[in-house]
Parts: C-alpha cells; structure tokens; sequence
C-alpha cells in the first residue's frame, strides 16, 4: 500500500528542452502531449542519533546533504553546525555562541558545494561565514559592509560559478557576490523584476545557474536567472518553506508536504517498501545521491528516505 504525496525540491532540471513544449504559468502544468507522471517511491529507513545529539540540539534550523554521505545541521539554539557521519555518528562542530570566527548567533542554514566549500548565514551578527569541510573558520563577509542598508541574511545558496545568492531580510533583496572562494569579491542586490523577496524563506540555484526562491505567504517559488531576470512563477499547494535540487528533480516541502518537479512537470510521490507513511512538522530537507532527509521540529528531528523507481526495493 503506497501513500501518495506532493512532492519538490532538486533544481538540476533545464527550463528549456529541446523538442519538448509546455505551457507553465502561475502553477498551471499543459503540455500538447502530456507524458504519463512520472513517479518516484519513498522508502523510509530507520536512523538512530546518538542520545547526545538529541539532547544538545535546541532549535535545529537547516539540514545539508554532501556526496560522502555526511550530513550537517545548523542549530540556531546552540549557536553551531554540527556534521555528522553517513553513521550518524557527530565527527565535527564549531564552537558555540558568539560574533567571531566560527563562533555564531542564529545561524540560519548551511550550503555546501562538492562538500569542500561550506557558507552560514550568521543571522544575528548580520554575516556571512564560510567554512572548511572539517567546520574550521575560513573568512566571513559582513553585509552592512557592503551595503549599510544589508543586515539579516535569512539564508543562501552556491552556484557552479562561485557565486554566493543571499536573501536578506530587512531590503527584501536577493544580494549576490561574486567570487566567493576568497575574501574579495563583487557584489550587487537586486530583486526578481519588481518583485520584493520580502517574506521569502528560501533560495536555491540549479546547476544551469536557474535561481529560485520561496515565499510561503505567496504559496509560489520564483525563478530567474542568475542577473535576477525573471523567468517563471510557480504555484505550489501549500506554503513552500525550503527547495532543494538533487539529480535533475526539484524538491520543495511545507510543513507537512512534498512537491517534486522535474523540467517543470510534477512528479508523482509515493510511499514504498510496504509502508504507509505521514509527514509533520517539517522545517528543512535535503536530497543528494539518491537520499531525501526531512529535519522536524520535535525529536528525533530527522526522518531519512532513499528515493527510488521501484516501489518495492532501493533502485534509483
């Protein structure tokens, strides 16, 4: 018995195919000649956390995924990242609570790119902190030194071309920065046309350099390109709190939903393995190499799914 969900978070899809049309405007899916939905199974696997974990994290904010299997978690109640092992096991974290360094204050996410490059946005102390793959301080940019107007960053993401994409809180602004592998760089805000990114949650960027950002308020994510020209609205069925892109899927959750597209058509979620599933609480996900981690907002925080194309077995 299969559960069926919405489903969304992987941005690796195209806009554009070659010899592929589709009408997609304002959460509207048509096509001259739909292909039958595609469909991806859920298999749930059990995961233990150490007890000390559990007991330490207060407000765990974000989950991150790498390509080794490590996960990474930025808990805004203790002031730190904590990474974990593809055991689960913790084998690193920074400091604890503080304005410098690796010390932080409401850390708000954590984005990684090839697992060597890791950046936080330090809410509280209105920076941005980047770190090496065994959480060890780098450098940090504050906002207001680039723009006296920039304060909050609320979260961000990586492009393949080293470009930082930060939604801050005050402007409603999408601030880009150039060249983001060292401590000088470029940088420029903008919105998405004359769209305010006020009240937004979330920002991911695809591999094709596709922006999108979530405001739940709106029930939409907004894509443009990597210069903030707008390129297409997409209404989602419920508030949209984090996206994701893993593989050429785009997977976006609510709090206590999925969406999954790929190249802009919707793809059909299913619970397998035998078990029938449901989701609350939702806060954050992840997906990469074929692994979907929801983090919730009570213990034990995570749930961890593989994705797959058989109901019945892993086969991604």
């Amino acid at each position: 018995m299969f559960k069926k969900l919405y489903s969304g978070k992987c941005f690796h899809a195209k806009l554009i195919m070659l010899g592929i049309s589709f009408l997609f405007a304002e959460g509207v899916f048509a096509s001259d000649n739909s292909p039958q939905t595609e469909k991806i199974w859920l298999i749930h696997q059990q995961i233990s956390l150490e007890n000390t974990l559990t007991r330490e994290l207060r407000h765990p904010e974000a989950v991150e995924l790498d390509s080794e299997g490590n996960l990474y978690i930025a808990d805004s109640g203790s002031n730190r990242i904590v990474k974990l092992n593809n055991s689960f096991k913790i084998i690193a974290q920074t400091a604890g609570g503080g304005s410098s360094g690796d010390m932080m204050d409401n850390p708000r996410d954590i984005c990684t790119y090839s697992g060597l490059n890791f950046f936080v946005p330090d809410y509280q102390n209105g920076r941005i902190i980047r770190l090496d793959r065994t959480l060890n301080y780098v450098w940090d940019i504050k906002l207001n030194s680039l723009n006296d107007m920039w304060d909050y960053p609320v979260d961000l993401t990586y492009s393949n071309w080293g470009e930082l994409f930060i939604l801050e809180e005050n402007t409603g602004m999408v601030i880009r920065i150039e060249s983001s592998n060292t401590a000088s760089y470029n940088s420029s805000g903008f919105t998405i046309g004359s769209k305010s990114m006020l009240g937004a949650e979330s920002i991911d960027v695809n591999p094709d350099g596709i922006v999108a950002v979530s405001i739940p308020a709106d029930k939409k994510v907004y894509t443009f390109d990597r210069y903030g020209n707008t390129l297409r609205n997409i209404s989602i069925p419920f508030e949209a709190l984090d996206i994701d892109n893993d593989n050429g899927y785009t997977w976006i959750c609510g709090k206590n939903e999925l969406f999954c597209l790929k190249a802009f058509e919707p793809v059909e979620i299913l619970y397998g393995g035998g078990e029938s599933y449901s989701l609350g609480g939702i806060k954050d996900l992840a997906v990469c190499e074929g692994k979907l981690i929801l983090l919730s907002d009570t213990v034990p925080y995570l749930q961890l799914f593989y994705l797959s194309k058989s109901p019945s077995e892993i086969k991604w």
